[in-house]
């Protein structure tokens, strides 16, 4: 049994990806119960999924055995009770200790390389230890379509969390959930707090 915070829903392909955090700092992919390693939409949970940004749960679950650097936070959800909500995400994140915050300077480990189009990626051979974490930018972020750019940065990323989530501008300071995509392992935005 472990107790998780629920801290994002990235959308593919008309499914969620659950991202959640325990209180000592680990990193987890739900994975939903049904999961099966050759049928990649498992991987994700149905729209209608009862898993929210803020809750809290308590979950069993058991390791997937077929982990892939640099996704190695997936776990398979066996069963699962609603604890409570958390109202104030950004205090409550940036007080867990062990926690990956990531700076401008340090964004996955400093591994990420730049397309032209200022989308920016991993080398399949050059891995950081893991496919999420958050980032404390110290520049603005400007929705462009689908996308959040910073100029500054040189940076184009696409967000993929919950519609209803879209905002303008992102302000320099914000807590902000990154992730990388399971297929080429592209630079994601999948909220913020």
């Amino acid at each position: 049994m472990k107790r998780i915070l629920i801290v994002s829903k990235t959308k593919f392909n008309g499914r969620w990806c659950i991202g959640a955090i325990t209180n000592t700092g680990e990193s987890f992919r739900l994975l939903p119960k049904e999961f099966n390693k050759d049928d990649l939409g498992s991987k994700f949970h149905e729209i209608d999924t009862p898993f929210k940004v803020g809750d809290i749960y308590e979950i069993e679950f058991i390791d997937n055995p077929y982990l892939t650097p640099p996704h190695i936070e997936d776990i398979v959800i066996q069963n699962y009770s609603k604890l409570k909500i958390v109202k104030d995400l950004d205090s409550t994140i940036r007080k867990v200790p062990n926690i990956t915050i990531w700076d401008d300077n340090n964004l996955f480990e400093g591994k990420l390389k730049k397309k032209d189009s200022g989308s920016h990626f991993i080398e399949p051979t050059d891995m950081p230890s893991c496919s999420t974490g958050f980032w404390i930018s110290k520049y603005t972020l400007n929705e462009f379509g689908h996308y959040y750019v910073s100029d500054e940065l040189g940076m184009k990323i696409k967000y993929v969390g919950e519609d209803k989530k879209h905002k303008a501008i992102i302000q320099a300071g914000t807590l902000l959930r990154v992730s990388l995509s399971g297929l080429f392992y592209w630079l994601q935005l999948s909220g913020w707090y």
